[in-house]
């Protein structure tokens, strides 16, 4: 709806055109991100249908991987004409729960230096 606005106009963007169900949000750069990451954050999904589900690591809440109901794609966009862009930013009116998740999961590469780093084994 937004392009070039930043994260939050893409996830208002999904999920007002998915309307209803679960819309699972991960970014390209989590290079050894494995199915039964994405399969925990659905399964915590199934229970909480109307929360978002996100990831953390040590507690804290990576947004950009995530599980959120497309039925607040309202209230996303509403956060996006007030100026916001950042994905946290849908954490202040939506209820989320987070699931802890392996460093393994969150481990982003944003270069090739970073990709080689985490293809040979080495987490930090």
């Amino acid at each position: 709806l937004r392009p070039g606005d930043g994260p939050l106009p893409g996830l208002a963007t999904a999920l007002l055109w998915a309307k209803s169900g679960l819309v699972v949000v991960a970014p390209c750069d989590l290079v050894l991100l494995a199915a039964e990451d994405v399969a925990a954050l659905v399964s915590a999904a199934a229970d909480h249908p109307a929360s978002a589900i996100v990831a953390t690591r040590n507690g804290e809440p990576q947004v950009s991987l995530a599980v959120w109901p497309a039925e607040r794609g309202r209230d996303v966009l509403r956060l996006v004409d007030e100026g916001k862009r950042a994905f946290r930013a849908a954490l202040d009116v939506i209820d989320w729960i987070g699931v802890e998740l392996p460093a393994s999961a969150l481990a982003d590469a944003d270069t090739p230096e970073e990709l080689a780093r985490l293809l040979t084994g080495r987490i930090d």
